[in-house]
C-alpha cells in the first residue's frame, strides 16, 4: 500500500523504491538460502544431541556400573559442541545478512532524499512533499525487517536441553566403600510404591547372607526390589543395609564394583556391537569364542555394525542374548 501510494504521488521516486527493495529481496533470498541448510543441519545436530541425551539417561546406571561415565560424557559434550557450531555458523551468517540489508535500507531511504531533492531544485515538488516521501519509505523498513525475522524465526529451533539433575546420591556427605566380600544384604521393613499407588512392596524384612533365589509372580515385585537395591529409587520406608552399612551411605561406585544389575528389557548405546559387547574390554577372542557358543558366529563379520538404543537393528532375542 505505502509503494502505491508513493507511485501515485512520484513515479519516479516510487520506481527508485521498487528498484531497491528489489536488490534488498534478492539479497536476502540468497542469505535465507543458506540460512536454511544451516537451519537443517541444526536440526539434524540438534536430534543427535538429543539422542546421546536419551541415550545417556537410559543407560545410566550401565553407564556407572561399567565405567563408562567419562566416555557418555565426552560423547555428550562432542555433540552438544557440533550442535553449538552450527548454532554459531548460523547466528554469523545472519548477523552478516542483516548488516548488509541494514545498509541497504539505509541506502534506499538516502535515495529517496537524493531524487527528492532532484525534483525539489527543479520546482517540482516542495519541501513538505520530501519529508512526505521520507517517511512513506521509512515505514517500509520496520515491516521488511519483520518478515526477514519472521521467516528466520520459522526455521529456528529452540535447544531442548536443559540441566539435568543426575539422579545420583548426594555427595556432600562422605561416602563409604564396601569392603571385602558382601556378606550380609539386609531389607529391613522396607516399603515402597510408584508414585501414590498401593505400595508394591509394604513392610518387608529380609536377611540375604547366601546364594538365594527370588521368585514369584509376575508384578510381584522381584526387578524392583533389585533396583531399590542398586539405588534406582528411594525407599518410602525402611532401610537397605549392606555388611550392616546403610545404601545410602554407600558409595556408588564402590557398589556397582560388587553388584551388577542387568535389566531384563536390553538398552545398548547408539555405538557399534563390538562396542556394546567390549564396552571397556579388548579381548576380541574371548567376545568371538563367546558369540559362536551363543550360536552368534554370523556377528563375528558384522562387529562394526551400529546398533540403536532399542537394540534394532538386532532382533529381540538376539538382543535378549547379546
Amino acid at each position: 500500500g505505502i509503494i502505491m501510494a508513493l507511485l501515485i504521488f512520484s513515479f519516479q521516486i516510487g520506481l527508485s523504491v521498487i528498484v531497491i527493495l528489489s536488490i534488498i529481496a534478492l539479497v536476502v533470498l540468497n542469505g535465507m538460502k543458506k540460512l536454511n541448510e544451516l537451519n537443517k543441519k541444526i536440526i539434524s545436530s540438534q536430534e543427535e544431541m538429543n539422542q546421546g541425551y536419551l541415550e545417556y539417561l537410559k543407560n545410566f546406571y550401565n553407564s556407572h556400573q561399567f565405567f563408562l561415565k567419562q566416555f557418555t560424557k565426552e560423547k555428550i559434550n562432542f555433540l552438544f559442541d557440533e550442535y553449538n557450531l552450527n548454532v554459531y555458523w548460523r547466528d554469523k551468517n545472519l548477523n552478516s545478512l542483516n548488516v548488509v540489508s541494514e545498509i541497504l535500507i539505509q541506502g534506499l531511504s538516502f535515495l529517496v532524499v537524493l531524487v527528492a531533492c532532484y525534483y525539489y531544485k527543479q520546482g517540482k515538488i516542495n519541501v513538505g512533499d520530501i519529508v512526505f516521501f521520507y517517511m512513506l519509505t521509512t515505514y517500509l523498513i520496520e515491516p521488511l525487517f519483520n518478515f526477514i525475522a519472521l521467516v528466520f524465526e520459522k526455521d529456528e529451533v529452540k535447544i531442548l536441553y536443559e540441566r539435568y539433575k543426575e539422579v545420583i546420591p548426594d555427595k556432600s556427605g562422605r561416602k563409604l566403600k564396601i569392603k571385602g566380600h558382601i556378606r550380609e544384604i539386609k531389607f529391613d521393613h522396607i516399603t515402597y510404591s510408584y508414585g501414590y499407588k498401593e505400595p508394591i512392596i509394604e513392610h518387608l524384612d529380609l536377611v540375604i547372607n547366601s546364594s538365594l533365589w527370588l521368585k514369584g509372580d509376575t508384578g510381584a515385585g522381584k526387578s524392583t526390589l533389585l533396583k531399590l537395591l542398586m539405588k534406582h529409587d528411594d525407599l518410602i520406608k525402611g532401610n537397605i543395609l549392606i555388611n550392616g552399612v546403610s545404601l545410602t551411605r554407600i558409595d556408588s561406585s564402590s557398589l556397582y564394583r560388587k553388584i551388577i544389575y542387568i535389566d531384563k528389557e536390553p538398552i545398548f548405546y547408539q555405538e557399534s556391537l563390538k562396542f556394546n559387547l567390549l564396552l571397556k574390554n579388548n579381548n576380541q577372542r574371548l567376545l568371538e569364542k563367546l558369540l559362536r557358543e551363543f550360536g552368534l558366529e554370523n556377528f563375528i563379520d558384522k562387529l562394526e555394525m551400529m546398533i540403536e538404543i532399542d537394540g534394532k537393528p538386532l532382533s529381540s532375542g538376539q538382543r535378549q542374548i547379546m
